[in-house]
């Protein structure tokens, strides 16, 4: 440990090591837990004092003593990282998250997050904070704390409050498109065969001022740039390409009424090259891994295009049902989300998959939210709590539900 440290002292260059090294030598409180040094004082302070160094010189040398503090493999450290991968992907979904990210090697693995593995091949080892490396299980979904058992439990509040969102009436959800979409869908009406569907672009113009001291907030714009007539509920796009960075507005009218719209963006042309990219990784046939890549920038036109068919064509797991439900959910389709998630809590009932049917009772929770029935958004987040309550590791979501059941009795 000493030899490390010195090592990482000389890295600072002929002023900061003489000055760094009989800080550590004082008897530094920071290093006394490991080589049994009596914490006298806090070296930082005392070197401070004794220079009379000025304040820019005593903030380095205080920064400094912090750094070194990260040299230490104590509890404080509450994060693991992935240091391999063989064969195939891995796919992380953050603590509070519905959406996945691509593990790469290097990934910072947090306290409530989970890697699935989708295929059993796939060799991912984990850096736990201990420094035990830790081999991932292939072809299951698994929690950081059942991986890494000594990682630290994150006292942070979990950043994802999208159903009481929907439950005021905001729709939090941003819905990314390629140059191109599979295709749009909407709810059928009874009686109804015919729809017209239009596609606007919206751009934010700034309109011109009266004189110099009057200002006047940019307003919205939107035209349309291509329209059709469209029998039945869905619809392959053929209209002109995205572009990267555009905002649109796709909607659909039932005679004169508005009948469904949604907003959405075109992604980034950095992010549309990861995407191609972790694509090209894949092998033919592996359709849940698309969809993890797709879901992760937001595809949710992308995902519902992999995963219909394989549903439709009577092949679909409960992991398929739930991603799909979770896509239909972000593009603004609850009655489409119910039915999948349904579908996912049903199999999950079979098969004896606990997570997978508390998972799907959080969605059917934010069907209702965004239905405003908070009585039955009341009783499906229960029901979720109850199956959380079940599992040894609940990676964080019993807190969630928590905030949430405590959020509804505000309302």
């Amino acid at each position: 440990m000493r030899k490390e440290v010195i090592e990482r002292l000389k890295s600072l260059g002929d002023r900061w090591f003489p000055l760094a090294r009989r800080t550590v030598r004082e008897g530094a409180s920071i290093f006394a837990p490991s080589i049994g040094t009596p914490p006298l004082r806090l070296p930082c302070y005392e070197t401070i004092r004794q220079q009379n160094l000025p304040n820019y010189q005593n903030l380095s040398i205080l920064a400094f003593s912090l750094v070194l503090q990260g040299l230490l493999p104590t509890a404080a450290l509450a994060s693991a990282r992935i240091v391999s991968i063989q064969r195939g992907t891995v796919q992380v979904q953050r603590r509070g998250s519905s959406g996945y990210v691509q593990g790469r090697v290097g990934t910072q693995l947090n306290p409530g997050d989970a890697l699935i593995i989708p295929n059993r091949k796939t060799r991912v080892r984990v850096q736990c904070p201990s420094g035990a490396r830790r081999r991932a299980t292939a072809g299951r979904r698994s929690g950081m704390r059942v991986i890494c058992p000594d990682l630290a439990r994150s006292t942070d509040p979990r950043n994802d409050n999208d159903l009481l969102q929907l439950l005021v009436g905001q729709f939090p959800y941003k819905p990314q498109v390629l140059d191109t979409v599979p295709g749009f869908y909407w709810p059928g009406l009874v009686g109804v065969d015919e729809y017209q569907v239009q596609l606007l672009q919206q751009e934010y113009v700034q309109p011109e001022s009266e004189d110099a001291f009057t200002f006047a907030p940019p307003e919205l714009v939107e035209t349309v740039v291509w329209e059709s007539t469209v029998l039945g509920s869905s619809l392959v796009y053929d209209g002109p390409e995205f572009e990267p960075g555009e905002r649109y507005r796709f909607q659909v009218m039932a005679g004169t009424e508005l009948h469904y719209r949604v907003a959405f963006q075109g992604l980034e042309l950095e992010k549309q090259e990861e995407v191609s990219g972790a694509v090209a990784d894949l092998t033919n046939g592996d359709v849940l891994p698309m969809a993890y890549v797709h879901l992760e920038q937001g595809l949710f036109w992308e995902v519902i295009g992999t995963l219909r068919p394989v549903v439709e064509a009577g092949g679909a797991s409960t992991e398929m049902h739930r991603l799909l439900a979770e896509s239909y959910l972000r593009v603004g389709l609850p009655g489409l989300a119910e039915t999948h998630y349904g579908a996912a809590v049903a199999l999950a009932d079979e098969s004896g998959e606990v997570r997978t049917r508390a998972e799907g009772w959080v969605g059917l929770a934010k069907v209702a939210a965004i239905q405003q029935d908070e009585a039955l958004v009341r009783q499906r987040l229960v029901a979720a709590q109850v199956l959380y309550r079940a599992l040894e590791v609940d990676e964080g979501w019993l807190e969630t539900i928590e905030v949430w059941l405590a959020g509804l009795e505000e309302n």
